[in-house]
């Protein structure tokens, strides 16, 4: 501002005339007043920047404004090549008050009013500062790509593996081990088959008809529980239930491949002598079937009932087939020839069943009285 004061007093101390106005004293009038503006606004201008290069410390050597990364939530910024600026020359600091007084004795200009030496000489101190003071931070420079001009950052969300960052995927919580349906089956039989036992072991202390409506309670419930409806049968049989018949026939009906019940229908109706009702049972037997030998020696003991001799042989045959060495379907071939007159199969029949030791005596006496009965 002494500038400023130095111009008001000149023009206080400039003498009065009392020469009339001319045109040009007019026009150099106006010409003091533009310089005066002009200056006023130049020091104002310089002042400004003088304070916001020193005072507020955000300046740089460039005089540009230094880009900041903006920071994110749970973002670490990773130690970059700074220098401290708390380190910067002022306005007051010896060495720009030297380096602004050289420039202005070299262009014998006063420091206020040139601007362009003002801030070269700014520039100039804010470089020695640098070079002299402001200790650095040694730090490992990060591989940045070109158009990047933020520092480079960590991600707390990121791991770093082998030298290179892998985003780490939280571990859902592994569901526990659901039992297999096999599993769950097998658990359901296990507890069935002990509900059926407790049945059984309770039958011979408690009544027919207590039995009876367990047994047909846990059918309801579990119509292919065929052991269940097995031991219905059994006890139905045991005690000459009349229900047993349309039970048989119902079973057949809605499970016609289980051979248990085809079996136990035709051994029923075989020892009441209902000779027709066995052998229709036992006609679309399979030989895939379980129990298929028993089915084919039961429906043979039908038909040789029922004096379907040929048709028996036939049946044994398929079970010789089978099982060659069984005795007593040999003797039962033997009866069958017999009964036919042909004495010559039915003595080699006869033979071939005592081969098998398993037959009891009294078989084995049946079979040597046919042999002698062909020789004498």
């Amino acid at each position: 501002m002494s500038v400023v004061n130095q111009m008001l007093r000149d023009l206080e101390n400039q003498p009065q005339t009392n020469r009339p106005l001319e045109m040009q004293a007019v026009a150099n009038k106006g010409t003091n007043r533009l310089g005066y503006w002009i200056g006023s606004f130049t020091v104002l201008i310089v002042i400004a920047l003088i304070y916001h290069f020193n005072f507020t410390g955000k300046g740089t050597v460039s005089g540009e404004a230094a880009p900041t990364a903006k920071k994110t939530p749970h973002q670490a910024v990773l130690p970059q090549k700074v220098t401290a600026h708390n380190d910067q020359p002022t306005i007051d600091d010896p060495k720009v008050k030297k380096t602004v007084a050289e420039n202005s004795a070299a262009t014998d200009t006063p420091p206020v009013e040139n601007l362009t030496s003002a801030a070269t000489a700014i520039k100039t101190a804010q470089v020695l500062a640098t070079e002299s003071d402001g200790p650095e931070l040694k730090t490992t420079p990060q591989k940045t790509h070109p158009e990047m001009t933020q520092p480079a950052v960590i991600n707390p969300s990121i791991t770093p593996v082998n030298n290179k960052t892998e985003p780490v995927v939280a571990q859902q919580p592994q569901p526990k081990d659901q039992p297999s349906k096999s599993i769950i089956q097998e658990s359901q039989q296990t507890r069935l088959k002990k509900q059926l036992q407790q049945i059984q072991q309770n039958s011979a202390l408690q009544t027919y008809g207590d039995s009876k409506d367990q047994l047909l309670a846990l059918l309801q419930k579990h119509p292919e529980f065929h052991p269940a409806r097995l031991l219905l049968f059994k006890l139905a049989a045991a005690h000459a239930d009349p229900e047993l018949s349309r039970w048989f026939m119902a079973a057949l009906q809605n499970f016609p491949k289980v051979s248990a019940y085809r079996l136990g229908a035709a051994r029923y109706f075989f020892e009441r002598s209902q000779w027709l009702e066995a052998e229709n049972t036992l006609l679309e037997i399979q030989p895939d079937w379980a129990n298929y030998d028993a089915l084919l020696q039961m429906r043979g003991l039908t038909r040789q009932k029922m004096s379907k001799h040929r048709a028996a042989i036939i049946d044994y045959s398929a079970i010789i087939a089978r099982s060659p060495n069984r005795g007593d379907i040999y003797l039962a071939m033997g009866i069958s020839f017999d009964a036919l007159g042909d004495q010559v199969q039915a003595k080699r029949s006869f033979q071939n069943a005592l081969s098998d030791r398993r037959l009891s005596k009294r078989q084995q006496q049946f079979a040597l009285d046919k042999i002698n009965q062909y020789q004498g």
